[in-house]
């Protein structure tokens, strides 16, 4: 297993990148990052890797300070008790107008709980802090979602949500959950190629869904019961779509 942390006072700046190759953690995470530093640091978190296996989860990753949190996963990931990934963007500075997104790009990942656990509490107030969850490989879920995104402590124009599914993803769980999103504005492109086995629970933002070419969706669509949602379907195989 690989464990980095910082845990400071207030003031000061200070990136953490990681880069790994093969991974594995018997008990705990495969990877554990933890950039701490408080509102007053500005501090990026970069974690690469290639495959990762943990008893807990494959890779966790937490960045507390005014900064990006990235995540690229080149190869399988893995969690035997949690999630395969799972990232929490935790800043507190209200006022920073640095960037505070959270952005994951994975091939094969997967999970006792979730695939990928992506959540952004950021509490920026001027600043960006999407989610940005980029797949091209297989990700899988077993007592959760395939993938969930969460986000809090800001505006509602803030929580946004990009889930990009390229050609050569499948996203699925074993509890029939693919995807999971929550109040978040949430934009998710299913590209040619790739392929949605399970529903899609949307909250209650105004969502945006878009199935292209040879995309497939098996599954229903939850809407959230609140916003304006928008479904695209362009030559898409889609099947048992159900909800509101």
């Amino acid at each position: 297993a690989v464990a980095f942390g910082r845990q400071s006072g207030t003031g000061g700046n200070g990136d953490m990148t990681i880069i790994a190759g093969s991974v594995t953690g018997a008990t705990g995470d495969g990877v554990h990052a933890d950039l701490t530093g408080g509102q007053s640091y500005i501090g990026k978190l970069s974690v690469t890797t290639a495959d990762v296996s943990g008893g807990t989860n494959g890779i966790f990753a937490r960045n507390a300070d005014s900064g990006t949190l990235g995540v690229v996963a080149s190869g399988p990931m893995s969690g035997a008790a949690g999630s395969g990934i799972s990232a929490t963007h935790a800043g507190d500075n209200v006022n920073t107008s640095s960037s505070q997104n959270l952005n994951i790009t994975a091939t094969n990942v997967s999970g006792t709980d979730r695939g990928i656990l992506a959540t952004n509490n950021a509490k920026t107030t001027s600043g960006s802090r999407q989610i940005n969850v980029t797949v091209s490989g297989v990700v899988s879920g077993g007592t959760g979602a395939g993938i969930e995104t969460r986000a809090a402590n800001s505006t509602n124009a803030k929580r946004i949500t990009k889930i990009t599914l390229n050609s050569g993803a499948t996203v699925g769980s074993a509890n029939g959950v693919a995807i999971l999103d929550d109040e978040s504005k949430a934009t998710i492109t299913i590209n040619d190629g790739a392929n949605v086995t399970g529903d899609i629970v949307l909250g209650n933002g105004t969502d945006t869904l878009t199935v292209k070419g040879a995309g497939s969706l098996d599954g229903s669509i939850n809407g959230g019961g609140e916003g304006e949602d928008k479904l695209t379907f362009t030559g898409a195989a889609v099947r048992a779509v159900t909800g509101d």
